[in-house]
């Protein structure tokens, strides 16, 4: 093959500078890509005045009639600007310049696009399900939407913590039965066409991600991107997000909710509050190297305390009773197997001795980081609950009385059992 060169000079050059930039492309063999000078021996021969020929070569362009030097695709002369290049280029056989890449990693980027575009489409699909919502699968609804909700991102990612209510018995029934009706739908695997448009889109991005087009091609794969997760898809009747948004929260607190579901009303507040005190209790049983059994009568306790104390003043009670239980170990010789009841017996005891006093809980105690504020508890604190930013200071009873009091009471009897 031959490989003669044609050398491009982009700027006005000296007769000595031209020389300089000419033996710099001259090839020892025409038929081969080994260079008859070397940088050394070219600048050796320039002027003094006259740059060195590394320098110079940068105000030319070599191209060669070899098929390497034209793009297959648009056809055009693509020139080289170094012997690095020159030798890279005549050992391909056929040759696709940038531009015409660039064009085909975006027009597989926009096919990719479309794909996981059509896969959301089509899961997402709206169904008439508003009618079938309940007063809780709203206020969960909105729980979920109104933490910085992202259109067509899920509301929980496969591997986060889920704290909608703070508690697995509320939370898990709930998302169970939004996903049945339609409200939320599960990704846990994507089909392989899908899976596939995905890497060939994080393949053009991160080709494509370079100099001016880098924060803009990052930006569009993660908008892109499908996660794993759980999503939430708009019923029917909505045109977007924001407009099911205030409708819920309309009906959240100026609704009102149905005397049927005050019971499932007061049973979510009271699993929310118990939620808080079993992690109280690991709390209460790691600070005082305390072994206490997660049993049957503790958690009868806990569901008693959670109704009628605030946490913060149980918390109180509990690090008390714990260091007299302490004291008891230290005095006696409690047999080993009663040794984890001890907590509970003596907690029971002291509940029970005050409730047949009529005596109350007076101090309280500052609870630890492991009792948390869920967001559905912070968002009814909010709405309904004066002067209260969440529950740690009200019992399950308490908090439920003061939000019924804010909201109407559908089909309510004269006198409510």
């Amino acid at each position: 093959m031959s490989v003669e060169a044609i050398i491009c000079y982009l700027k006005p050059l000296s007769e000595d500078e031209i020389i300089s930039i000419n033996k710099y492309w001259t090839l020892k063999d025409s038929s081969k890509d080994e260079f008859e000078y070397t940088l050394k021996q070219i600048d050796s021969k320039r002027e003094r005045k006259s740059r060195n020929v590394s320098n110079l070569v940068l105000k030319s362009l070599c191209l060669v009639n070899n098929q390497s030097f034209y793009c297959k695709d648009c056809k055009q002369a693509k020139p080289v600007k170094s012997r690095k290049e020159f030798s890279e280029r005549l050992r391909v056989d056929s040759f696709v310049c940038r531009e015409c890449k660039e064009k085909q990693l975006i027009s597989l980027r926009e096919k990719s696009a479309k794909v996981l575009a059509n896969f959301l489409d089509d899961l997402l699909n709206k169904s008439d399900y508003f009618s079938q919502l309940t007063y809780i699968d709203k206020l969960v609804l909105l729980t979920l939407l109104f933490d910085d909700y992202q259109e067509k991102k899920p509301v929980i990612t496969s591997n986060a913590r889920i704290n909608i209510t703070g508690s697995e018995n509320v939370d898990m029934p709930v998302l169970s039965r939004l996903v049945g009706l339609g409200a939320l739908v599960k990704i846990t695997d994507l089909p392989k066409a899908v899976a596939l448009a995905q890497a060939k889109l994080y393949e053009s991005s991160v080709t494509l991600d370079y100099k001016q087009n880098r924060y803009r091609y990052r930006a569009q794969h993660n908008q892109l991107v499908i996660e794993k997760g759980i999503y939430f898809s708009l019923p029917l009747g909505f045109n977007n997000s924001a407009e099911f948004i205030e409708r819920i929260y309309n009906d959240i607190i100026n609704g009102g909710i149905s005397v049927q579901k005050i019971t499932e009303l007061k049973r979510m507040v009271i699993d929310m509050q118990v939620e808080n005190f079993n992690r109280l209790i690991d709390h209460v049983s790691g600070e005082f190297n305390l072994e206490i059994s997660n049993s049957v009568p503790l958690s009868a306790l806990l569901n008693h305390l959670s109704e009628k104390y605030p946490i913060t003043k149980c918390y109180y009670t509990f690090s008390h009773q714990a260091r007299r239980v302490i004291v008891y170990m230290h005095q006696n010789e409690p047999a080993s197997y009663a040794i984890s009841h001890l907590f509970t017996k003596f907690v029971g005891s002291y509940i029970q001795m005050l409730e047949e006093n009529g005596w109350e809980l007076k101090y309280i105690r500052i609870l630890p980081v492991a009792v948390s504020t869920s967001n559905l508890e912070a968002l009814v604190s909010h709405n309904f609950i004066d002067s209260h930013f969440n529950w740690h200071s009200l019992s399950a009873t308490e908090v439920i009385e003061r939000w019924l009091s804010k909201i109407t009471i559908h089909n309510a009897p004269a006198l409510l059992p």
